[in-house]
């Protein structure tokens, strides 16, 4: 009789438990949904430190599925730029530096800017401290050098000699 008696106990005690469980993830299901509806945008997700998948553009995923994905700015257009192919200047010109020659171009009006091309040995590449002008066509990145006279790199899509 007594063991009858501890069995009921141990199983009640189990429901009650299993009872409180179930109320308390019913309870953080309400939440983080209540959760997810306050998220609209990548960064809102983001912020809310939800994971963020390894793919280009980058997503968030809430815990519900739902998922936003990172806006990329849109290329830049193409410009038009006149002015000689140099070797950019160092920014710090009081220690010491190599003398490699990181090719860049210089406008006209004095502002240099560094350069990538697809070229590889080209005329581009060669043309540095020659006297030849250039028009050179292509998207502007305006991200100043950390360690060249430079505010921006530009990316040749054209050039010609003028």
């Amino acid at each position: 009789m007594k063991l009858f008696t501890k069995l009921k106990v141990t199983v009640v005690i189990v429901v009650v438990i299993v009872i409180s469980l179930a109320a308390w993830a019913g309870y953080a299901i309400g939440l983080s949904q209540g959760k997810n509806q306050n998220i609209n945008t990548y960064e809102e997700c983001a912020a809310a430190g939800y994971p963020i998948q390894d793919s280009y553009p980058e997503r968030c995923v809430l815990s519900n599925g739902t998922g936003f994905t990172k806006k990329v700015d849109q290329p830049a257009a193409n410009q038009t730029f006149e002015g000689k192919v140099v070797c950019l200047p160092h920014k710090d010109m009081d220690g010491p530096h190599t003398l490699e020659c990181a090719i860049g171009f210089q406008t006209d009006d004095g502002t240099y800017y560094g350069l990538t091309t697809n070229e590889t040995g080209g005329e581009l590449s060669m043309a540095a401290g020659s006297d030849k002008r250039y028009k050179i066509t292509g998207a502007l990145d305006e991200t100043p050098s950390d360690k060249y006279q430079s505010v921006g790199t530009i990316s040749v899509a054209d050039y010609q000699v003028l």
